[in-house]
């Protein structure tokens, strides 16, 4: 293994924080910040890595052979670091600065950093009038919203209003000013916002925002940011009981849409039908939802909307253990009973719904199909259930497989044919399965052991773009493995394989990256030092004799950000 910066960054770390020290002797408040980072994000070719203390953003291209990050000025604070969904870009929400003596304030802002090289100081920049914590985005990325997340504490101002957020339309103008503005509330404050797509809308196709808040949810028409927003309770008035919202779900009918809600707490699906508003006088908005049910008479664990977007149907996995079907305009209701399966209510219900199209054993056809599975629970089986002609066969579109032990964690990849069951712990310590590889079309679930508890799965780039299967996937041991800390896992997804890279420091986060300016594809290995220490491994050979690593990349001219 090369390492490109060993004993000059070491003495120049030194150097850096002796200067650095001396600023702070002679009461420079620049040199009093914190040196702490964001955790490291994966674009397409580079990883970006955000210094909080100076502000900078690091963006390291690992096909570069001196391997010096770019850097990118940021606003003060940087507190949450995104990729744009569907774009090679960086989304950092920075909180600004209140002013301080010898500091001078600075407004919060939302910075979009392109990610290939040669573009990266093609930054944009959007302020914003409030310092939030969180970010939201829309599927396409279009659309960002910045509110306070949960549990958010007054920073250093003496209020803040927990229910204004902040609309940015990344599609518009670069000089476009967010929308700021406040929620309604009924006693609450958002948990979280969940993005519609495009609506048949009586005005036109249009995407809303859903708010959720304990006992009601909030409507946004994004595209008309604006106009008044809608509240829709989820109780009566007199009823106080807890409604938690946590699961949003859209049917795009050509002809009023509607959203599925699903809270915990409450033993009904609900149902907001989007219909034409018929008194524009009373209302800027051109629909107005009417408020159904659907109650099968337990908690809903999981939902997931099946068949063709004009003729959709709600599939339900209840506390009971069975699932249900529904059809939202007729309130016909379908169970499905695992019980005929020899299932016990000893074991726990399955509480997660994958949806895929995959071929199955004896049949050629590729078909829609869902996986069963109980994710967190004690649960040690799955279940392939059939789609198609779900409401005649019933359980008898149920196939049961066992599975060696817990799900901890899912990892789903449909495009691939795959699901990686990650397992809670090693059973038994060496020897125990790490996860499970279920294959969707010929429904095997094959154990992969592992010396020690498996930490983070994650998913490398395709060989030959996002159509083509990728070639592996990376695995991190979880800590406290001795010198199995420092290795980097791997399977291969054609043969099952299994394989590891032993490095020099402990694995933290595994970037995979996609094919660089040379046409080689990367693995960049975070192993979690302030100053950055990466390690660069080849991503279709990897080899301990091939790999590079980088350190103190983040001390590159420190004194020169430290004084602007």
């Amino acid at each position: 293994m090369r390492n490109l910066q060993r004993g000059l960054l070491l003495a120049a770390a030194g150097l850096a924080f002796a200067a650095a020290a001396a600023g702070c002797a002679d009461g420079d408040p620049r040199f009093e910040e914190a040196w702490s980072s964001l955790p490291p994000v994966a674009l397409d070719q580079v990883a970006a890595y955000v210094e909080r203390g100076t502000a900078t953003v690091f963006l390291l291209d690992p096909a570069d052979p001196k391997l010096r990050p770019h850097t990118v000025a940021l606003a003060k604070d940087p507190a949450l670091a995104v990729r744009r969904n569907g774009h090679d870009e960086l989304l950092v929400l920075s909180r600004g600065e209140p002013g301080k003596p010898g500091v001078k304030s600075e407004p919060a802002e939302l910075t979009l950093i392109p990610g290939a090289p040669g573009k990266h100081d093609q930054v944009r920049r959007y302020r914003l009038a409030t310092s939030f914590t969180s970010l939201v985005q829309s599927s396409d990325g279009r659309f960002v919203i910045a509110f306070f997340g949960p549990g958010t504490k007054a920073g250093s101002g003496i209020l803040f209003n927990p229910n204004e957020i902040a609309i940015v339309d990344l599609a518009a103008s670069p000089q476009a000013v967010p929308v700021a503005r406040t929620v309604r509330s009924f006693g609450g404050v958002p948990l979280n916002i969940v993005f519609s797509p495009e609506l048949n809308l009586p005005e036109g196709k249009r995407t809303l925002a859903v708010v959720l808040s304990d006992n009601y949810v909030t409507l946004l028409d994004l595209d008309n940011p604006r106009r008044p927003e809608i509240t829709v309770p989820l109780t009566l008035g007199t009823d106080n009981r807890m409604r938690r919202p946590v699961q949003v779900l859209f049917e795009t009918r050509d002809k009023e849409p509607a959203a599925y809600v699903r809270a915990e707490g409450a033993q009904d699906i609900y149902v907001l039908r989007l219909s034409p508003a018929t008194d524009r006088e009373t209302t800027t908005n051109d629909f107005i939802p009417s408020l159904s049910q659907l109650t099968a008479g337990a908690q809903p664990l999981d939902m997931a909307l099946i068949g063709e977007a004009n003729d959709p149907r709600l599939l339900v996995l209840m506390a009971t253990g069975d699932a249900w079907l529904f059809d939202a305009l007729t309130s016909r209701a379908t169970r499905i009973s695992l019980a005929e399966l020899g299932v016990t209510t000893a074991e726990p219900a399955p509480n997660r719904i994958y949806l895929f199209e995959a071929q199955g054993p004896g049949d050629p056809r590729s078909r829609p199909r869902a996986l069963l599975l109980g994710q967190g629970n004690a649960r040690r089986s799955v279940t392939f259930l059939e789609l198609e002609r779900l409401e005649e066969q019933r359980s008898k579109n149920l196939d049961l497989r066992p599975m060696g032990a817990p799900a901890q964690n899912v990892h789903f990849f449909p495009q691939q044919g795959i699901a990686l069951v990650q397992h809670a712990q090693v059973p038994g310590g060496a020897g125990g399965a790490g996860f499970s590889v279920i294959d969707l079309a010929r429904r095997t679930v094959a154990p992969i052991f592992a010396s020690v508890s498996v930490e983070r799965i994650t998913l490398g780039t395709a060989p030959g773009g996002a159509a083509m299967k990728p070639g592996k996937v990376w695995i991190a041991p979880a800590s406290g493995g001795g010198e199995l800390d420092s290795h980097l896992g791997f399977l291969d997804l054609g043969s099952f394989s299994p394989g590891d890279v032993r490095l020099d420091a402990r694995v933290g986060q595994i970037l995979p990256l996609g094919s660089g300016s040379d046409g080689k594809r990367r693995v960049l290995v975070d192993h979690g030092l302030v100053a950055g220490h990466v390690t660069v491994i080849d991503a279709d050979d990897p080899k301990r004799a091939t790999a590079r690593t980088v350190s103190g990349f983040m001390l590159n001219d420190l004194l020169q950000r430290g004084a602007r």
